[in-house]
């Protein structure tokens, strides 16, 4: 894993990545057609994951998801 990234006057970066068909398929379902903003959500949930302690070498099966309803809906 590279190291984490220093320096933010080179953002934006353009990023090249080749996915495989199923990879592409999830990140256009992800973005409701849109794959570039079906990456950019994946990216949202790895950074909270990360934020609250989840490591690439933890088992994903230990992630446990807690949705919050407004129920005040008109």
């Amino acid at each position: 894993m590279g190291k984490p990234h220093k320096n933010p006057d080179t953002y934006p970066r353009l990023l090249r990545i080749t996915l495989s068909k199923e990879e592409g398929l999830i990140a256009e379902t992800i973005g409701n057609g849109d794959n570039e903003q079906g990456i950019r959500v994946a990216l949202a949930w790895a950074s909270h994951f990360y934020n609250v302690g989840l490591r690439l070498d933890d088992p994903i099966d230990c992630i446990g998801l807690c949705l919050i309803a407004d129920n005040d809906i008109d």
